[in-house]
């Protein structure tokens, strides 16, 4: 494979692929919900207040909306740390998808483009599934060592609900179906410029 004959925007997608696939899940209400169900949250904290929080949390992520007294001064002060992971994320994205839509505009070869991206992006996501899978205790720990210059996430269980309401499995879960949603968008991009080519030299 010459790497010098693949369109630069093919190296992109696979960036902005999984931004966009975890815009799509850090947002979603109902995914939070369907955890909360699946890991007992119901149990230890009760559904109205549950539901509550996790609006107030959504909103704050998304809109910077002022986090409810659910949640304590410690808990607040971890959100506005991950509140600026996750908007300094959606920036990058938007900016590749910005640079993508240029590229696209300027110098063609959109097909040969989703192409290289979609293997591009199915061959990172394969090494991240294995990765994750056999280690994901520890590249979550690393992550937050390395993302935040505090100790506030640390969680104590027993008096801070964030911890209660976001069990770990939810972001093993949360993981997973970024790389769900990635894989499949991935693949029509394969599937998609694969034939699109062919069906252009057809008609050529």
């Amino acid at each position: 494979m010459n790497l010098r004959k693949i369109p630069l925007a093919a190296f992109l997608i696979p960036v902005c692929l999984l931004l966009f696939s975890f815009r799509l899940v850090v947002f979603d209400e109902g995914f939070y919900k369907s955890e909360f169900e699946k890991y007992d949250v119901y149990d230890d904290v009760e559904k109205e207040s549950a539901d509550s929080a996790l609006k107030s949390l959504v909103d704050y992520m998304k809109d910077g909306k002022p986090l409810s007294d659910f949640f304590n001064e410690k808990e607040k002060a971890h959100m506005v740390d991950v509140r600026n992971i996750i908007q300094k994320l959606l920036l990058v994205f938007y900016i590749t998808l910005l640079i993508l839509i240029v590229l696209f505009l300027t110098r063609g070869k959109a097909l040969r483009s989703l192409f290289y991206g979609g293997v591009f992006t199915l061959a990172l996501l394969l090494i991240f599934f294995i990765a994750s899978y056999a280690w994901f205790d520890t590249i979550f720990y690393q992550f937050h060592v390395l993302s935040f210059d505090n100790t506030l996430w640390q969680l104590n269980p027993a008096v801070d609900k964030l911890k209660a309401l976001m069990p770990e499995g939810l972001f093993y879960d949360a993981l997973a179906r970024i790389f769900l949603i990635s894989g499949v968008v991935s693949s029509a991009f394969v599937i998609v410029g694969f034939y699109g080519r062919k069906v252009l030299n057809i008609l050529k």
